[in-house]
């Protein structure tokens, strides 16, 4: 447990505490009335503490969709320091994966989308370990990783990633006569940057 997740948890003991310090002070009756104030109190903190991690991850998200890779980073490590690594979290996680695949730090990337294990996004853990094969122009290590994609049907984009992936083999492959074509309707799909410049190489046709 980080010192952040600790400061967490000792702040909502130290609340509850001083809630008793008041009472005993004011020398009020302790009935269930009290402890129902109390426990509502708590409740409500718990709630906007919440409420304004949602709205956190809400801007990391915005970030992402557009291509802030660096914002990205930096509010996904705060975001992490204080919020589970489970739910949404764990999307975090993927997010800034990606985000350091996208700023060519490939340690970081490997490090943090291999700790994905929701099944929901699980699918977006080996698409994105596929595609950075592809593009480090690896394609039996990256039909290996594939074989683990294809298994995963029931998450989350399932079929999207699907679609990229087996174009870009097929491409690879010579199974496509149209290539160009290919391309381009890929350029439609694709949001990442770096994905979008691999497309546009010349080298991708050949």
């Amino acid at each position: 447990m980080n010192r952040n997740k600790i400061s967490l948890i000792t702040f909502f003991i130290l609340y509850f505490v001083v809630i008793q310090f008041i009472i005993y002070l004011s020398k009020a009756t302790y009935h269930w009335k009290i402890i129902f104030l109390e426990i509502v109190s708590i409740l409500l903190l718990m709630i906007t503490y919440t409420f304004y991690c949602v709205l956190y991850y809400k801007k990391i998200l915005k970030s992402y969709n557009n291509g802030e890779y660096d914002k990205v980073i930096k509010m996904s490590k705060k975001f992490l320091k204080v919020f589970p690594k489970r739910g949404l979290g764990e999307y975090t996680i993927m997010m800034l994966g990606v985000a350091y695949f996208s700023n060519n730090n490939k340690v970081l990337f490997e490090k943090n989308i291999s700790k994905i294990t929701n099944k929901k996004i699980i699918a977006a853990k080996y698409y994105w370990l596929t595609i950075a094969l592809i593009i480090e122009d690896k394609w039996e290590e990256a039909k290996n990783q594939f074989a683990f994609f294809i298994d995963i049907k029931y998450s989350e984009h399932y079929n999207l990633y699907y679609d990229i992936l087996k174009t870009l083999f097929n491409i690879h492959d010579n199974f496509i006569i149209n290539k160009q074509e290919e391309i381009d309707r890929l350029l439609l799909l694709v949001k990442n940057k770096k994905v979008i410049s691999y497309l546009k190489k010349d080298s991708v046709l050949k």
